[in-house]
């Protein structure tokens, strides 16, 4: 990611903006703290440290012993599959639910801060009727981002994988507002 954000800058855009949305908060988070001099502001949706209670049941014995063989014989193939009921899923080849070994363990969320120094435009949102995250536990997460230049916004009639164009459009207008 952080060679990406080189890349950019190559390019010759002198601001980058990264957008995480669900896990990609992590990721946000993660390319952050690898170069911190080089983001100019982020974008952060639907993302917590504590998913909603009851969200998905334990993993079945067999379903461990699979996950086991899987870490230690193909860490990389994607074998773990994720699916919950009511959840809406659309047709497109980047929008995958399954995971490897190797990425389901490679990251502990709760461990995740931002640099305590970062004084850059951040946007923290969530969708309110969002299957994964409560409004709460997404505010809760906007309250420890150090920045003094954060906005916490909460987009209507949407869920967590469907977010109309319209609400799209109140973060284009915090970037408008931003980094005109």
């Amino acid at each position: 990611m952080a060679e990406t954000v080189a890349y950019i800058r190559n390019l010759g855009f002198s601001q980058v903006v990264v957008l995480g949305h669900s896990l990609g908060v992590a990721a946000a988070f993660t390319l952050t703290n690898a170069v911190p001099d080089q983001i100019e502001g982020l974008v952060m949706l639907s993302g917590a440290y504590e998913g909603r209670e009851g969200l998905s049941k334990p993993p079945s014995f067999f379903e461990k012993v699979r996950f086991i063989a899987s870490a230690v014989f193909r860490p990389s193939h994607q074998s773990v599959e994720y699916y919950r009921e009511g959840m809406a899923v659309i047709q497109d080849s980047l929008f995958t639910m399954r995971y490897t070994p190797r990425f389901l363990m490679m990251l502990d969320v709760k461990t995740l801060r931002l640099p305590d120094d970062l004084n850059i435009p951040v946007l923290i949102g969530v969708v309110d009727r969002d299957e994964l995250f409560t409004v709460d536990k997404v505010k809760e997460l906007y309250d420890m981002i150090p920045s003094k230049k954060k906005e916490f916004v909460v987009m209507n009639n949407a869920t967590h994988s469907i977010i109309s164009p319209d609400n799209w459009m109140q973060d284009v207008s915090w970037m408008d507002r931003n980094y005109k």
